[in-house]
């Protein structure tokens, strides 16, 4: 209730759920690039501990975003920006161990007026950051290019830049029995 209006996303049809690694409210949906990591702290070129993962897969997602001529940069604590704008959100919370579980939602493209419709969030929460407006705290890819682009094309950029810096290779596969499950 603190977060959204459930009575308008019941409404609209739009499920909701509080994701394990905390953080502000996000609305998914097909215009947005959704990463999960499982991966160890200790992984060569992290920077160790919880808090040492946002910088360097920042730093992936901005090459990836290179590639389309999109500048962007880490804003600690957990953005990615552009401009001073955000275009995504980063967040991780151990899962076991050593083992942690990373997220970024990217905005390739974003449905503005849905989210002021569903979203409690204050004003305050936007004005302490010197902004009066969603639409000028945030920004997309679609955006920043001036046309559209599929998201697809996004997600293929973002493999090759974890594949370039991590010198990891990605496997295609299918949820077997027991994942679906």
């Amino acid at each position: 209730d603190a977060a959204l209006r459930l009575e308008r996303c019941r409404e609209r049809g739009i499920e909701y759920n509080r994701r394990s690694t905390g953080g502000g409210t996000v609305i998914m949906g097909p215009e947005i690039v959704a990463l999960g990591l499982g991966i160890n702290v200790d992984y060569p070129g992290l920077k160790g501990g919880l808090g040492g993962v946002f910088e360097p897969l920042a730093h992936v997602l901005s090459k990836a975003l290179e590639g389309f001529d999109i500048q962007s940069y880490f804003q600690p604590k957990n953005d990615l920006e552009v401009a001073g704008k955000k275009i995504a959100g980063l967040s991780a919370a151990y899962e076991t161990g050593k083992g942690l579980l990373f997220h970024t939602s990217l905005l390739v493209d974003f449905d503005v007026p849905l989210m002021t419709d569903i979203m409690n969030t204050p004003l305050i929460k936007l004005s302490d950051k010197g902004y009066n407006c969603f639409s000028q705290r945030m920004t997309t890819v679609c955006q920043e290019l001036g046309e559209e682009i599929p998201v697809k094309q996004v997600v293929d950029a973002i493999e090759i830049s974890f594949q370039e810096e991590f010198g990891v290779v990605f496997q295609k596969d299918e949820p077997d029995d027991w994942e679906r499950e």
